[in-house]
């Protein structure tokens, strides 16, 4: 399973960087069921998951009182409630599989220790910091100037891997709409032949 991790981290940074074995060594294997939870809304993010296969699912509570995604991630990407982990403060958010997965685990004690010694490894973190902010930013824009249709659109042209590995129920959820609207909006973008610019 770690060898998947090494992979990502020397084809991210495009060469091996030095106690390799280190950074991965503070890394622990979790199997994860569907629907078990790796984060409460309301504690505290104690770890920093890569996520080897499967999905995680991040979901705050909307001002209605009901469940909203605000991200999804697949395998081979990072996840954790930045926030809440950097300032050791109760979450704002959730973080639950939603189908059988495998992550790698970092607690916030060896994860400090690792910035502080390693500079790749603070570089890198600094890398997914502005990864998550840049594909934030480009939702809430998304979801605040353009109409349902075409924020279908900018999820199939921005984050194909989500449109094929998600199901409509959680896409429509994703997309601040019901899934009879995006179910609808879906089959007839599809008959489409010539489908409008939207944002990227």
């Amino acid at each position: 399973m770690k060898a998947q991790l090494r992979h990502h981290i020397v084809q991210s940074l495009g060469y091996i960087p030095e106690r390799l074995d280190d950074v991965l060594n503070a890394f622990h294997s979790r199997v994860l069921s569907r629907q078990e939870s790796l984060l409460e809304i309301g504690e505290v993010c104690r770890h920093v998951h890569f996520v080897v296969e499967g999905c995680l699912q991040v979901y705050v509570w909307n001002t209605d009182g009901q469940e909203a995604s605000r991200d999804f991630v697949l395998s081979q990407q990072w996840c954790s409630s930045l926030a809440s982990f950097r300032d050791q403060r109760p979450a704002m958010e959730g973080i639950r599989a939603i189908e059988p997965s495998l992550v790698l685990s970092i607690a916030h004690a060896d994860f400090l220790t690792l910035v502080e010694q390693l500079p790749v490894f603070a570089e890198r973190y600094q890398h997914i910091l502005e990864q998550a902010y840049l594909l934030s930013t480009k939702r809430v824009n998304a979801l605040l100037s353009l109409n349902a249709s075409q924020r279908i659109e900018w999820l199939h042209n921005n984050q194909p891997e989500l449109a094929r590995n998600l199901s409509s129920r959680l896409l429509a959820g994703y997309l601040g709409m019901t899934k009879e609207t995006y179910s609808r909006l879906r089959t007839k973008i599809d008959s489409c032949v010539d489908v409008a610019p939207v944002l990227r």
